[in-house]
């Protein structure tokens, strides 16, 4: 068996099902997102983590292929549906918990990146008062994907991020 089938050189992939679809196409742009950080989440997890974590990790990791199965799959064949594991809707109260216990020991978030976006998904997401391009940092370099692993992106998990503090001064953390 090949690993390259060609048939996207024309620009389109394919979904589970029989539709092709632009690769910039949205639903392909959010399933890549979502496998994107479930690879973060196996490095991180090979990295060594503990207990708890480890273990909330592979959790996550399962809910995310499920989620990313939903995303791929092709509204043709919805049909499909029931043989794919339900979403993990129920799960929502105890990751909310698992947020809760990290804020308890490293404080709440306080800034939000959402990496290289286009001018116009950058105003839709600007909190209201503050000026374009978020607290007074500029804007992120045109171009780029916004995914997780975009060099563009200014904080990633793994990395000591340069972030904006209280109304833009700038500070690093690691």
């Amino acid at each position: 068996m090949k690993i390259y089938t060609r048939t996207g050189d024309d620009g389109t992939t394919q979904l589970m099902g029989p539709t092709r679809v632009p690769k910039d196409h949205p639903r392909v742009a959010a399933y890549g997102a979502v496998d994107e950080l479930n690879a973060w989440l196996g490095y991180l997890h090979a990295m060594g983590l503990p207990s708890p974590w480890a273990e909330r990790v592979q959790e996550i990791q399962r809910d995310l292929f499920v989620i990313g199965s939903y995303l791929a799959l092709d509204p043709a064949v919805a049909d499909r549906a029931p043989a794919l594991p339900p979403p993990p809707e129920e799960r929502i109260p105890q990751m909310e918990g698992w947020i809760d216990e990290c804020e308890a020991v490293a404080g709440p978030t306080r800034v939000f990146i959402l990496g290289r976006a286009s001018p116009e998904r950058r105003a839709a997401h600007r909190p209201h008062g503050l000026p374009a391009g978020g607290a007074g940092r500029g804007d992120p370099p045109s171009g780029g994907t916004g995914s997780l692993l975009d060099p563009g992106l200014s904080q990633s998990p793994l990395r000591p991020a340069v972030h904006a503090g209280p109304l833009g001064q700038r500070g690093a953390r690691g």
